[in-house]
């Protein structure tokens, strides 16, 4: 099946098979997310032919409802082909437009797993190494002489948030061109000693931007087409912003019913440079959910990375800190990849190595059932979907 964004066509796997607090400023840890979605879903090892795709149309109609969104996409990506992609719902409340597989969104911070495969596609080349300092990049940084490039990916750094910082909400301003020097201008006192243990912060990977642009030649969205776009012929998935796209873009919403949501994009229909651009390499990439199950499984189950980097980047354990990645375990499966929320999105992209299966969902509002988030409610249903008597 082609991607309805864009992208269709498929990604060789190896021959070895080595399986291998933005807008409604509202932010959650990863692992928080990573348990309450991980922990709840059952699988087995069947195929993803599981649940047929009108099945899984009418599972995610269903979830969609139950979640409290506006809308929702998904796709199912296997071996790099797309298996199944689906729409529900609005992307937009206030025109009450369809939902369509097509539909764009900021993805968040599932961005950091896709910055943390073009760093060690860096690596691979030896033009980088994880243990080196950023001092030569980032020398203004607190402890720029001491933090490497491997406590940037895992948030070991000790680096501050910006996002802690109240100035810098003074300026989301839709149209103001942000730079990456402004955005690490806000970035406070170190939370702690770099390598003394591990806490989230965004910093640490519009830092790894600027270390992508110092030690690889060419902007981010070059780097990204090279290891992303051009090898996987993604049409859309994007760090420019770039007005064209703006009428595919699910709008965001607040609120916590269909009857309640209000539209976060206020006058007109343009979107916060704030929510996309190159200077966010912690979450500005904007991509459908066919695209973004096509990365994912690139990184992690096709020939995007070598399998050895790869391993190297995973969680020394479960529910431990990966490099730009998280990983979690249930009936004897692993997934691994990324949750992003903020500003009125909410999105999961994992993979389960053991079965080349990516499974991606996007939501243009947070919702909450049962405390979890939109976007986490239709993952697992979705993904118990895909088991062997699940219909």
């Amino acid at each position: 099946m082609d991607s309805a964004c864009g992208g269709g066509g498929t990604v060789d796997t190896r021959a070895s098979k080595a399986r291998a607090r933005k807008g409604v400023w509202v932010r959650i840890p990863p692992a928080a997310l990573i348990q309450t979605l991980l922990v709840a879903v059952v699988l087995s090892a069947a195929p993803a032919s599981a649940a047929t795709p009108s099945e899984l149309d009418r599972i995610l109609d269903r979830a969609t409802e139950r979640a409290k969104t506006p809308g929702a996409t998904a796709a199912l990506v296997e071996d790099g082909s797309v298996v199944w992609e689906g729409g529900s719902g609005r992307s937009d409340i206030d025109r009450r437009a369809e939902m369509k597989p097509s539909a764009l969104y900021p993805i968040a911070s599932t961005t950091k797993t896709i910055t943390a495969a073009i760093v060690m596609r860096l690596v691979e080349e030896g033009r980088l190494s994880l243990d080196q300092t950023i001092e030569d990049a980032l020398p203004d940084l607190p402890n720029a002489d001491r933090i490497t490039i491997r406590m940037l990916l895992d948030h070991s750094s000790g680096l501050a948030d910006y996002l802690d910082s109240n100035a810098i909400y003074e300026i989301i301003d839709p149209q103001h061109a942000w730079t990456r020097e402004e955005v690490l201008s806000f970035v406070g006192e170190p939370r702690f000693a770099p390598g003394a243990r591990h806490s989230y912060s965004n910093t640490n990977f519009v830092a790894l931007g600027a270390i992508l642009e110092h030690y690889g030649g060419t902007g981010i969205e070059e780097q990204f087409d090279a290891l992303f776009s051009t090898p996987l012929s993604l049409r859309d998935a994007t760090f420019v912003y770039d007005d064209a796209l703006l009428p595919r873009l699910a709008h965001p919403h607040a609120g916590g019913t269909r009857r309640s949501f209000r539209d976060l994009l206020g006058n007109g229909d343009r979107i916060s440079t704030y929510y996309w651009s190159e200077v966010w390499t912690d979450g500005g990439l904007v991509a459908c959910s066919p695209e973004l199950a096509r990365i994912g499984n690139a990184i992690f189950a096709g020939e995007a990375l070598e399998p050895d980097t790869v391993e190297s980047m995973l969680p020394p354990r479960t529910n431990g800190w990966g490099l730009g990645t998280f990983q979690g375990s249930m009936a004897g499966h692993l997934w691994t990849g990324h949750d992003g929320l903020y500003g009125g999105y909410a999105i999961e992209s994992w993979t389960d190595r053991s079965r080349d299966l990516t499974l991606t969902v996007m939501t243009n509002a947070h919702g909450y059932r049962n405390g979890e988030p939109a976007a986490t409610s239709i993952w697992r249903r979705l993904a118990k979907a895909t088991a062997a008597g699940s219909r």
